[in-house]
């Protein structure tokens, strides 16, 4: 296992594929002219050869490593699951938030370290990883299905997953009653230092952005900064500080963790306010990945309606895996959602991530 960082503080193949003929280079695995094109002679394979061809490859590597924002138990038994259906790749893992994962893995590569086969990471970092041209495009087939909203139809990133974004609250803090049920009101001064937020929550703060404009958006933002919220980096971390007491009130939330802490016993409850964000977990096969056989296996896996996608659906409910509806994500019907997308790194949010790090961070 690799080390893991415990301050919780949306791909045709074409990279290489094991050649059905002598390679020239002396280290065809990882020869770049290799990678180009060859994955050509496989198009035409069914999904059964196309298997065969994978699984061989994997074998002969034993070996997938992730670099993942998931929450470390979630990630570990998902990886389990893996490990059941292909017992012959050791599925080893680094687990940070996202831009933990993002620096990790952008430092090795400058260093010429390419560790890291697939990435499990968040919208901004996601384009800005294509932007870098660290990461390769691989249509895997079992994006069929997911809808056109969590995959980048070149084949650069795919969602797996998705998280409701909610507020928690802890009910001997703040009774129900009382709690905010809106962003508007989330600003009233009444919650001064009351609240938590994560330094890393731009790409949320960017399809808030996105859904109401540049100027009210960074209008709230700074209302918001005015009211001194407690920085804490981890998502997990802030729904278990509202669990214990220690933190009133967290507004950015994945909601499934302060509902699993209310169903343990914890004094919490969950508001949804509108619009509602959602935050979806992309996969991405980094460029030069050492064991491209075993990352196409684990992405191929990890997207099937049968495989990961099971995986979470079972351990968090149709919420988690709504990446393969058209329609409205259940429990939040009626009202308007705001998915944070890789696009929202582009122009539009030019000069954003500054403003939220003066507000937010440095005040």
């Amino acid at each position: 296992m690799r080390e893991e960082n415990t301050n919780e503080k949306k791909v045709g193949v074409v990279f290489f594929w094991t050649c059905g003929f002598p390679c020239r280079h002396s280290s065809c695995q990882l020869c770049a002219d290799c990678r180009r094109g060859s994955h050509a002679q496989y198009e035409g394979l069914n999904p059964k050869q196309r298997q065969e061809k994978l699984i061989e490859g994997a074998r002969k590597e034993g070996t997938v490593v992730i670099y993942s924002f998931t929450a470390v138990d979630q990630l570990t038994a998902l990886l389990e699951e893996f490990q059941k259906r292909y017992p012959f790749v050791k599925a080893e893992h680094y687990r940070a938030n996202a831009s933990g994962v993002f620096n990790k893995f952008t430092t090795e590569v400058r260093a010429g370290r390419t560790l890291a086969d697939v990435l499990d990471i968040s919208a901004g970092e996601s384009y800005t990883l294509r932007q870098m041209g660290l990461i390769d495009p691989y249509l895997a087939p079992s994006r069929e299905g997911i809808s056109k909203d969590f995959i980048d139809e070149r084949g650069y990133w795919a969602a797996h997953y998705h998280f409701v974004v909610a507020l928690g609250v802890n009910t001997k803090a703040i009774p129900a009653s009382e709690a905010p049920r809106s962003y508007g009101e989330l600003t009233n001064p009444k919650w001064k230092g009351r609240f938590s937020l994560d330094p890393a929550d731009q790409d949320l703060f960017g399809a808030l952005l996105l859904h109401w404009g540049k100027d009210k958006a960074l209008e709230y933002f700074k209302n918001l900064a005015k009211l001194e919220p407690r920085m804490v980096t981890g998502h997990t971390q802030q729904a278990n500080l509202v669990g214990s007491g220690e933190i009133q009130m967290a507004p950015w939330l994945y909601g499934y963790r302060p509902l699993q802490l209310k169903d343990e016993g914890a004094p919490v409850e969950v508001f949804l306010f509108d619009p509602v964000l959602t935050n979806p977990a992309y996969l991405l096969l980094a460029k030069n990945s050492p064991h491209p056989h075993a990352a196409a296996l684990l992405i191929d896996w990890a997207l099937s309606a049968d495989g990961g996608m099971k995986f979470f659906g079972e351990k968090f409910g149709p919420n988690a895996y709504a990446v393969r509806t058209e329609g409205e994500i259940p429990p939040t019907a009626g009202r308007k959602i705001s998915r944070c997308e890789t696009r929202s790194r582009g122009s539009k949010l030019q000069g954003v991530h500054q403003a939220l790090q003066r507000d937010f961070c440095h005040r």
